[in-house]
């Protein structure tokens, strides 16, 4: 991790975990992913098939809460390592 990125993740890890996941996974990838998928649906099968509405809308955010720990867990730990460089 080099000094830029450091900074960012230090501005952006003060926000806290369950916020970092709400803002940047759930609202940022999960929920527009699941639109997404929905509006082609129904643009090139001229109908919403309820069943897999329902699911897209559950399982596209809880994919993105797991990448989004996994992301978080990361960076922590490069952040971590770059502080710990630093110090020396």
């Amino acid at each position: 991790m080099n000094k830029e990125a450091a900074e960012r993740w230090g501005q952006r890890r003060q926000i806290g975990r369950s916020k970092f996941l709400i803002n940047y996974c759930i609202l940022a990838i999960g929920l527009p992913i699941a639109i997404l998928l929905t509006a082609l649906e129904l643009l090139y099968a001229q109908e919403i098939r309820w069943p897999l509405l329902v699911s897209r809308f559950l399982l596209f955010p809880v994919l993105a809460i797991l990448f989004g720990m996994g992301y978080w867990d990361s960076r922590e730990r490069k952040y971590m390592d770059y502080l710990k460089t630093t110090e020396e």
